[in-house]
């Protein structure tokens, strides 16, 4: 920035200072933009001052709070700046030769004497620049020591390793080492000392070059950079890719490609003085021609890259933003991790293999080893009906036969020999979610687990569409109802007519933890003889929530 004009210069600061304290306005932010693109000396500039700003606040080294003006702010670097000068260009500072043949002597023989010689300028000038060095060597050594920690394995699944490590647990330590790392299988996530957390797919290599930067030399990386993270970097053997507060992935290889999926991030493509500079938004792409620094716009692929990981309940979740309520019906994760032909069973709380048969139960509120679902229950409004651990009550619950004939099931194939079809869709198919519950079935999900599994993300909605199947064999009549924290929130009583859908969109707040699905049996009696044959209250109330799912950001 030497080279820089100096009113230029003075601009930039002042918009990266804006910028660093949030205040900026739209348009001083796409000037900062524009003088970004246009210059990669003013984009390396950028990086290094976000980069050093945060790093002296994380360190406590300044107060950068007290700074309250781009002026101050651009003294401090001015400053470091201009002590990175002195100790590159400072003279030699000769040892005093009568210095060293008397140094054996005792002190108590030098005495303070008067004197009126002049201050010699350049032996002033020398020391300062000495001392600045040195303050600048200890200032260095504190907040870029060499070969430190830079980051830390925060999880994995399935992860096996290779290379100047070949093995890594949870909670291990990267150092700053230019030694490739090789994930040969598996996912990991890596939490940068800096802020910055990328999860990595193998076959990828990669090495960490600080605590704000990485190396891929080859793999697939996803990036989460929170706005004090601002300035992390990806390098790859043909791009350097400059993070402004945003969520991307990169793909490096032969043709490097980076999707940004929100923010905004620098892109220098090429090498050397064939380097071009680009800024790529929130839902574009670039791929990088390994030939040239060409750069191509692409399609952004919302699924290419695995975005979150959890050992604990087995999640890799790519661009998936619901939660399948069917996969946790089958034990799974909400992500696709579900069992194949079971059900949970309401009496017993347990996954089994799927019965069809009449079975009866009270309605106890059952807990299931389960950490998504908080319980099962048989509802029967007769007795207090209690349909959640914190102690929530169906108070609108009827009365009820008390019995059933499946248990919740997903994507059940066919009953009685039958398709499960609803509007003419074949929910028996796994392509098509589905929760099968046949009348008399309560089961309520544990919203503040869900939150947990995905790192607190905001719930937004439940959806799905509702109906009784089309393709059961008698007369129907079944009750639908939604609850969340025991407060109804919809609920279709006596549904007489098969394949009619109503389609739900519910919204979750914050604050709340339970959501509860329950089918009745429409408050038939046990046994209705229509035509001389027997219909049960259960018969044919064959009741589908398709497409359950909630949504979330």
């Amino acid at each position: 920035m030497k080279d820089m004009n100096k009113n230029l210069k003075s601009e930039i600061d002042q918009l990266l200072y804006l910028t660093l304290e949030d205040k900026a306005s739209p348009e001083q932010t796409e000037r900062l933009n524009r003088l970004m693109a246009g210059s990669e000396e003013v984009m390396s500039y950028a990086a290094d001052y976000y980069s050093l700003a945060s790093r002296l606040k994380k360190s406590n080294a300044i107060a950068l709070a007290s700074l309250n003006s781009p002026e101050e702010t651009n003294e401090l670097f001015n400053v470091l700046e201009e002590l990175a000068a002195q100790e590159q260009f400072a003279p030699k500072v000769e040892a005093c030769r009568e210095c060293e043949s008397g140094a054996e002597e005792k002190i108590e023989k030098f005495k303070p004497v008067a004197g009126t010689e002049r201050v010699n300028k350049f032996m002033l000038v020398s020391t300062a620049a000495s001392v600045a060095a040195l303050l600048l060597i200890i200032i260095y050594a504190q907040i870029f020591p060499a070969k430190q920690p830079v980051a830390r394995l925060k999880d994995s699944i399935g992860a096996q390793w290779q290379g100047a490590r070949n093995n890594f647990e949870i909670g291990d330590v990267f150092t700053n080492a230019a030694d490739p790392i090789t994930l040969k299988e598996g996912y990991a996530e890596i939490q940068f000392d800096y802020g910055a957390s990328v999860v990595i797919e193998a076959p990828s290599e990669f090495f960490c070059k600080s605590d704000n930067q990485i190396f891929m030399e080859y793999g697939s990386l996803y990036a989460r950079v929170p706005p004090e993270a601002v300035g992390f970097t990806v390098d790859t053997g043909t791009s350097r890719i400059v993070d402004l507060g945003t969520e991307f992935g990169v793909k490096a290889g032969a043709d490097t490609q980076l999707h940004v999926h929100k923010g905004e991030t620098r892109l220098l493509a090429g090498q050397g003085n064939s380097r071009h500079n680009y800024s790529v938004l929130a839902g574009e792409a670039k791929k990088m021609l390994p030939s040239s620094a060409d750069v191509q716009d692409i399609e952004l692929s919302k699924y290419m890259f695995v975005k979150q990981i959890n050992s604990e309940t087995n999640l890799i979740r790519r661009g998936q933003y619901y939660i399948d309520l069917a996969d946790i019906v089958s034990a799974g994760n909400g992500f696709g991790s579900g069992r194949e032909a079971v059900e949970l069973n309401p009496a017993s709380a347990e996954f089994s293999k799927i019965s069809s048969e009449d079975r009866t139960a009270d309605n106890r509120f059952r807990s299931v080893k389960s950490p998504f679902i908080d319980g099962v229950f048989v509802p029967n409004g007769a007795l207090r009906q209690i349909i959640a651990s914190a102690g929530h009550l169906f108070k609108q619950c009827p009365e009820t036969m008390g019995n059933y004939y499946v248990g919740i099931t997903e994507n059940l194939n066919r009953l009685d020999d039958r398709p499960i079809e609803l509007n003419g869709i074949d929910y028996g198919k796994d392509k098509n979610s589905s929760i099968f519950m046949h009348a008399n079935i309560g089961i309520t999900f544990d919203l503040e687990a869900l939150r947990n599994q995905l790192d607190g993300a905001s719930l937004r909605n439940f959806k799905a569409d509702i109906g009784v199947c089309n393709s059961s064999w008698q007369q129907c009549n079944a009750d639908f109802w939604v609850l969340i924290d025991g407060e109804l929130k919809y609920s279709r009583t006596n549904v007489t007519e098969k394949g009619v859908i109503d389609s739900l969109n519910i919204k979750i707040n914050p604050e709340d933890r339970f959501l509860t699905l329950v089918t009745t049996d429409g408050g038939d009696p046990e046994v209705l003889y229509k035509d001389g044959e027997p219909i049960y209250s259960i018969q044919s109330d064959w009741c589908i929530f398709a497409e359950p799912m909630i949504l979330f950001e």
